[in-house]
């Protein structure tokens, strides 16, 4: 019997209800610590502060929230952030929302942004692996629902926070999915649009480069030139966005590439000098092992950690991508973009748990491949103990009385172990040409 392509059951109903109140019920949660204690939890306020200096016409990088936290994040997300403004303490706040409100459209909007990117992620593996399959059967629920499960606590830690991971988790999934339905230029502008709310995502355009796929990197050409340089420009006018600019640069990007080493920056000691952060990335990691028994480590990044970082990124990212230099099997290059998502949470200078939200499509990629013979929803047993461990050790970060797994990076070992479960399939798959893929089901195909 083909249980997958059922209806929910009463219970799945039921479960689906009680995760709806659970975000519900954390949504007060977080309203309150982000607006009403008497200091202001989470990263909210960095951003709105950013988005009222955008409005200003002010340097957005030269103010800080009530938490004394620069803006890190490039011009353009400050101006989407402009409506949801918070002005600085002393200046007038005519014309701005209350900032409990703001908190809560930015929740809600985050809320979205993750049912959103999880769908359009499914999509693009159900257009590939599950094309005659039903909507709304167990499996077209449960793909979506795993994966969420799975990566519960960092997407709690991404709500509670209030930080922006879903909305570039949601770019990079359309990417994923205009790319299946081969709109490769609009694909190319979800992943430019990825990388200018956060830095990092301008690691995947190595994937088109590699590819040679000229329609994508040239969608990505052009989203840079629209939301780094056009709509900045147009918005701050020639002046400020040169400050800003200069300042991005100065403050923040240099250090992080290691083009500026003045450690005396500002962002030093709030998010690049090692241990500045809970981060638990690769260089975080190879630093801190090198001072086991010496905690807290020196602040300044261990030779041999700066040089194993960028020597093992490289192996690694070429691990990734050599099976698919030649390939043109729909399959294995939707499969391995997302293992390049999950390796670039591994090698991102700054990583934290929260940022474990960009392993959803490889996990959510591993239950696709083990269910695309079967009928059943049986998860097997390699899914299931790499996915308990993943979540397991990430939540264990979140324990007071087990600070060391955050000290010495712990989580970073099953996303490691993921990682190589991924690259081995990857080598593993066979080729399937683009003439003999399965055919997308009619809602996905273009009218004649």
């Amino acid at each position: 019997m083909k249980t997958a392509l059922l209806p929910l059951g009463r219970w799945e109903k039921c479960g689906l209800w009680m995760l709806a109140v659970l975000i519900i019920a954390f949504g007060f949660v977080t309203e309150m610590r982000s607006a009403f204690l008497t200091r202001r939890m989470g990263d909210v306020g960095c951003f709105f502060r950013a988005g009222w200096a955008a409005r200003e016409g002010i340097n957005v990088f030269d103010v800080m929230c009530d938490n004394t936290w620069h803006f890190n994040y490039p011009p353009f997300f400050a101006i989407v952030m402009a409506p949801l403004g918070d002005p600085a303490q002393g200046f007038d706040r005519a014309g701005y929302l209350p900032f409990s409100v703001s908190v809560a459209i930015f929740y809600l909007l985050n809320v979205l942004s993750l049912l959103l990117g999880v769908h359009w992620c499914a999509v693009a593996f159900e257009t590939l692996y599950f094309p005659t399959q039903p909507r709304f059967c167990r499996r077209w629920v449960w793909l979506r629902l795993y994966s969420i499960v799975v990566c519960l606590y960092p997407i709690g830690q991404t709500l509670g926070r209030g930080q922006v991971n879903h909305f570039v988790f949601a770019a990079l999934a359309g990417t994923m999915v205009l790319a299946v339905r081969n709109r490769r230029f609009w694909a190319g502008q979800c992943l430019a649009l990825a990388a200018c709310i956060k830095v990092i995502p301008v690691y995947l355009v190595v994937y088109p480069l590699w590819k040679r796929d000229g329609r994508t990197f040239l969608g990505v050409v052009a989203g840079f030139v629209a939301l780094l340089w056009l709509i900045p420009y147009v918005y701050f006018g020639h002046d400020l966005f040169v400050r800003q600019y200069e300042t991005f640069f100065v403050e923040f990007l240099g250090p992080s590439l290691q083009l500026k080493t003045d450690h005396q920056m500002t962002r030093g000691s709030e998010i690049l000098q090692a241990g500045s952060t809970e981060s638990v990335s690769l260089k975080e990691a190879l630093h801190n092992w090198l001072h086991v028994g010496n905690h807290p480590a020196p602040r300044e990044y261990h030779a041999a950690a700066k040089l194993g970082h960028a020597v093992l990124g490289c192996l690694m990212t070429l691990a990734t991508l050599l099976p698919l230099l030649w390939s043109n099997d729909v399959k294995r290059n939707l499969y391995g973009f997302a293992v390049m998502m999950h390796l670039m949470t591994i090698l991102s200078p700054v990583s934290h748990v929260h940022y474990l939200v960009f392993c959803i499509p490889l996990v959510m990629g591993n239950f696709a491949l083990y269910w695309q013979h079967r009928d059943d929803l049986n998860l097997g047993w390699t899914n299931v103990s790499m996915n308990t461990a993943f979540c397991t050790i990430a939540a264990l970060s979140g324990v007071p009385y087990m600070i060391f797994v955050k000290n010495y990076c712990l989580p970073l070992l099953p996303m490691l172990a993921l990682w190589a479960m991924g690259v081995w399939r990857l080598y593993r798959m066979k080729e399937i040409s683009v003439e003999t893929a399965a055919v997308p089901p009619r809602h996905f195909q273009r009218a004649a």
